[in-house]
């Protein structure tokens, strides 16, 4: 048996920033996204999420991400 894998369109790769892991640029790895340039000197985390279900990320009130400061 084989699945197909689709990208979730509403997660993506982000710009990073000093002591901060999401900057607030967002790389989409679906077309039709945002469409902010990338700058040299800025660094950026490429992620690439796929799943064989649904292909949008539903929250459920859980945010898993988090600072390295310890704020999420």
């Amino acid at each position: 048996m084989s699945l197909a894998v689709k990208s979730i369109r509403n997660l993506n790769g982000h710009s990073i920033g000093p002591y901060q892991i999401h900057a607030g640029k967002s790389v989409p790895i679906v077309k039709g996204g945002e469409q902010t340039k990338m700058e040299e000197g800025e660094f950026f985390a490429i992620e690439t999420f796929a799943s064989t279900g649904n292909s949008c990320f539903i929250w459920q009130g859980i945010d898993l991400s988090f600072e390295r400061d310890g704020s999420w």
